[in-house]
């Protein structure tokens, strides 16, 4: 029997979202055999952190037993876009008090300077960023519209420029792949430049993506030399408690 983890990774509200990622694997999507028949991107939800929430009852709950059993001294707090949630910030701070790093996933398109300011001054905070290109086209299939994607890169390069440690997840696609170089040299360029974590999109069958770029095509345009390990790691040594 496991009795201690490195770290846990908290589902928050998976099914909300305010972007419609065209190959999401959430309860929003299509690509799950479950939800084969049912509509896609239905308008997101905004649930609300507060004590006397169904959702600020819940998750102290959720979290002091894991933090019992397995005594996880990294957590990652993710959803759907944990921003949508309304007094999140509440949550995250005792969150951040209580782990040695506290990593938050998100798109970035909620995320206000204020936000980072705070989250900075809390000294173990790792935003996780997903972003599949810096231009339009290979972002495409994250963000449909050229106008919102020059918003989401917007508030990317606030965060990217904030201080706190960054890693960004791009998808590999059929759209982003041919400007995988161009977006690590993007990266690279930046004062502080964030890890970067390029991965595949998910295959129902093996290579059956209509999304998923060739391994071939995959290969040919990988950035040589970027950075691969995720900033807590260049941290002080994480503790295990065990």
């Amino acid at each position: 029997m496991i009795d201690g983890l490195i770290g846990n990774d908290l589902v928050v509200n998976e099914d909300s979202c305010n972007l419609s990622c065209t190959y999401c694997l959430t309860g929003q999507s299509n690509l799950k055999e479950a939800h084969s028949e049912q509509l896609i991107f239905r308008p997101p939800t905004r649930d609300r952190y507060a004590p006397e929430t169904l959702l600020g009852k819940q998750l102290p709950i959720i979290d002091r037993r894991i933090d019992s059993t397995f005594r996880v001294p990294l957590l990652k707090v993710t959803g759907g876009e944990i921003f949508l949630v309304a007094g999140v910030m509440d949550f995250l701070r005792e969150q951040a008090a209580e782990h040695e790093v506290l990593v938050i996933q998100t798109n970035g398109v909620l995320v206000r300077d204020a936000h980072l300011e705070e989250l900075a001054r809390w000294g173990n905070v790792v935003l996780q960023v997903s972003l599949d290109s810096h231009l339009h086209q290979g972002n495409s299939h994250r963000v449909a519209s050229a106008k919102l994607h020059t918003k989401v890169v917007e508030r990317v390069e606030a965060i990217l420029d904030s201080g706190l440690d960054v890693e960004i997840y791009g998808v590999l696609n059929d759209r982003s792949v041919g400007e995988l170089a161009d977006f690590a040299g993007w990266l690279a360029d930046r004062p502080a430049p964030p890890v970067f974590f390029p991965f595949r999109c998910a295959d129902r069958t093996p290579r059956s993506s209509p999304y998923a770029p060739t391994r071939s095509t995959t290969s040919r345009n990988s950035p040589p030399g970027t950075r691969s390990s995720p900033p807590y790691c260049r941290r002080r040594p994480i503790s295990t408690g065990w």
